[in-house]
């Protein structure tokens, strides 16, 4: 028996199918320097950016590399070694070791890790979410050049603005500083990226101290199935560290908010503004070279910056790890 129908109602059906949200999975390749657990005051940031993004629906890791920077390159590939046997082993299929040193022109060293990320961009377009110095970035750029067409966008962790000083202050009392280490480490790797007009999205310290890890997020994140609480476990290190030399009661999870800013976009302020590096004569230190974003640079390349996030952020971040526990 037929039923009888609406035809209005039909239509009404197809338009409101053609405007839903599309639930393809944006492709992505993690780009890192992991060192938690390594010692106790090494950064256990990547971890937790790439535990979040193991665990979001709305990306498909295409694979995961590593680059020194936090530590030694292959300090780096052994941390990831280690997160990769408290996940499930399907959500790390396979891990590339990248750059031990910064980038050489005319290395005769394969870059592993640059070669994987090629071989998946001649299927399909990537966001690359680079953690660390982008050496593996730039050597991709350079030794395969038909593939920057299917980079869809670079996510990077760093960059200031010109009032910055070129340190950032996390203790009131101003005596413990940090650099835009990324930057600072590989500072070859960026005037690569930047001279590739490849889109680029920057996440600062100026967004980064909006959000803070605390003994009670820890305490929550226990009481989860092994991944959660092995990252919680290493982490209290890290928080204790930032406790006697920040003067902090919670770290920041710098490398967290660059795969945030891919899953939770509307919660960002970023601008486009054009980005260079700017060059400083130095006598003591290897180098005071910044990368400084600024409309009034009257340089062309332009960026997209992330300068502030709503504290739902924190929120958002923390119940995906409670959805692992679950």
């Amino acid at each position: 028996m037929f039923r009888c129908f609406n035809p209005a109602l039909v239509l009404a059906g197809i338009i409101l199918m053609a405007f839903e949200p599309s639930h393809a999975k944006q492709p992505v390749w993690i780009d890192s320097d992991p060192a938690c657990g390594f010692k106790w005051n090494t950064d256990v940031d990547d971890c937790w950016a790439i535990l979040f993004a193991l665990n979001t629906k709305t990306i498909d890791i295409r694979g995961i590399s590593t680059v020194f920077g936090n530590v030694r390159g292959d300090i780096s590939y052994k941390t990831l070694e280690t997160l990769k046997q408290q996940v499930d082993t399907d959500s790390i299929n396979t891990i590339y070791r990248g750059a031990s040193d910064p980038y050489e022109p005319n290395s005769t060293v394969v870059n592993e890790a640059s070669k994987a990320i090629a071989n998946v961009l001649k299927e399909k377009s990537l966001t690359i979410i680079a953690l660390g110095p982008l050496t593996n970035i730039a050597s991709l750029i350079v030794d395969y050049p038909e593939s920057i067409i299917n980079i869809k966008q670079i996510i990077a962790v760093a960059g200031q603005r010109p009032d910055s000083g070129g340190a950032f202050f996390p203790t009131k009392l101003n005596i413990f500083h940090m650099h835009d280490i990324n930057f600072r480490k590989d500072i070859a790797a960026f005037k690569i990226i930047l001279a590739s007009n490849i889109p680029l999205k920057l996440i600062p310290y100026e967004l980064a101290q909006k959000v803070a890890i605390n003994t009670a997020d820890l305490d929550e994140l226990s009481q989860g199935i092994n991944q959660v609480k092995w990252l919680a476990d290493v982490s209290r290190d890290w928080l204790r560290f930032w406790k006697i030399a920040m003067r902090r009661d919670g770290f920041f999870p710098f490398d967290s908010l660059a795969v945030g800013s891919l899953i939770f976009s509307s919660l960002f302020k970023c601008e486009h503004i054009s980005a260079q590096i700017e060059t400083k004569p130095s006598l003591f230190v290897k180098s005071r070279d910044r990368l400084v974003v600024s409309n009034e640079l009257g340089s062309s390349r332009m960026v997209e910056y992330c300068y502030d996030v709503e504290s739902e952020i924190k929120y958002r971040m923390m119940q995906n790890f409670v959805n692992i526990a679950n």
